[in-house]
């Protein structure tokens, strides 16, 4: 399977692709805003079947380009996105600030249904 998943610099998305590529006929392209922790999980596996791209998945539009040249040099095409990276502000919501919510919801929401839309056949 050809496989996209964002978030996967750390936690839940970094172990995710390590389940994943446990089978070799998976390849996945691994999105981070991160670049020093896709270099971890890059060192992690040392596997071909991997590709990472560092950016920023609420700046799509800025990145459409790079990203669908890595989509067609190393997938060809995608069977399943991981919608994975997300943003939490970890303190009462009483206390959050209007940038605060703005930035949640790009990263929560905006940004899922903008990949969801560039995949689309």
């Amino acid at each position: 399977m050809n496989i996209v998943i964002t978030g996967c610099s750390s936690g839940i998305g970094f172990e995710t692709v390590l389940e994943l590529l446990k089978n070799k006929d998976n390849k996945v392209l691994g999105i981070s805003r991160n670049k020093e922790k896709l270099s971890l999980l890059e060192g992690a596996v040392n596997s071909a079947q991997l590709q990472t791209l560092s950016l920023d998945i609420t700046q799509l539009d800025e990145h459409q380009g790079t990203l669908q040249q890595m989509l067609h040099k190393h997938l060809q095409s995608v069977d399943v996105l991981i919608n994975n990276a997300g943003l939490l502000v970890n303190k009462y919501f009483e206390s959050f600030e209007p940038m605060e919510i703005d930035n949640i919801i790009d990263t929560n929401f905006k940004a899922p249904a903008a990949i969801i839309k560039f995949l689309l056949p």
